[in-house]
């Protein structure tokens, strides 16, 4: 078997539903456009690698189905 290690730690979680703050810098990107894209360049200019990038299924209060795309950042 092989022991592969993506990242010696998580450090990051973006959605495209949810506003984030960097644990970084503490910079904070809510729900625009282009805050998903913006979120993600930001994690990977503090030098972090995307270890993944897929969609997430949630329900919303009333118990509707959201959608989003969300991204897992590490070093």
């Amino acid at each position: 078997m092989y022991n592969m290690v993506l990242a010696e730690e998580l450090i990051a979680y973006v959605s495209s539903s949810l506003g984030h703050r960097c644990p970084v810098s503490g910079c904070g990107y809510f729900l625009t456009p282009d805050s998903f894209q913006d979120g993600c360049n930001h994690m990977l200019n503090h030098g972090f690698k995307c270890l993944h990038v897929g969609q997430e299924t949630t329900h919303g209060p009333n118990g509707d189905l959201w959608h989003s795309t969300v991204a897992v950042f590490g070093k």
